[in-house]
């Protein structure tokens, strides 16, 4: 099912193309080039999902901008990821809440049947977070691109190797899957209720 955008969503899309564009420019000017191509690519996927996966409804497609609202509005134009302390952390809770709702949708070509796709979509969300941690390990780790661990700086970070952390890498990512998991547990449980009153064992 095709979804016709609404106004909402426009809007949505609309902010999030701008912070983008600001973070982007931002950056440049204060030498912090690692971020550009992380901004460009996720810009890239985000504007794909929101104008290609023709199954996206436009409560899905709001969504996905809060999701890029609170990471750009805590990276780039507030700070809060090096001002507030667990900042990280409830994104991690946040995030994966969201995201499940989304891939339900991406999955209706693929997934007739609701009850799998709903546990498909949790699984899914569960895997892919895994693997963003195994990618942020790797990028620290051998490119010191400081993706992991809580920082609490108001100063830019251009590498590793310039901050100290307030909370380190390894529990940092421990507490990330954590958060995940229970983001996407309370998600999954939250969109049993929600389909089962809409007649979850229509396929």
């Amino acid at each position: 099912m095709k979804y016709p955008f609404n106004l909402v969503a426009k809007i949505s899309h609309l902010i999030i193309s701008l912070l983008f564009a600001y973070s982007i420019i931002r950056d440049y000017f204060s030498g912090v080039y690692w971020r550009i191509p992380l901004y460009l690519l996720v810009f890239l996927l985000y504007s794909f999902g929101f104008f290609k996966i023709k199954n996206l409804s436009n409560t899905s497609r709001v969504f996905l901008g809060i999701i890029m609202l609170l990471e750009l509005g805590g990276e780039s134009l507030f700070r809060l990821f090096y001002t507030t302390v667990y900042y990280d952390k409830i994104l991690h809770f946040i995030n994966p809440f969201f995201i499940i709702f989304i891939t339900y949708d991406v999955l209706g070509d693929f997934v007739k049947d609701k009850n799998k796709r709903i546990y498909f979509s949790f699984f899914g969300v569960l895997i892919i977070g895994l693997i963003w941690e195994l990618i942020e390990i790797f990028l620290f780790t051998f490119f010191n691109v400081p993706l992991v661990g809580v920082v609490l700086t108001d100063s830019l970070i251009k590498s590793s190797s310039s901050i100290t952390f307030w909370l380190s890498p390894w529990v940092d990512t421990f507490y990330d899957i954590v958060l995940d998991v229970l983001g996407a547990f309370f998600a999954l449980i939250l969109m049993i209720i929600l389909y089962k009153k809409k007649g979850l064992n229509q396929k």
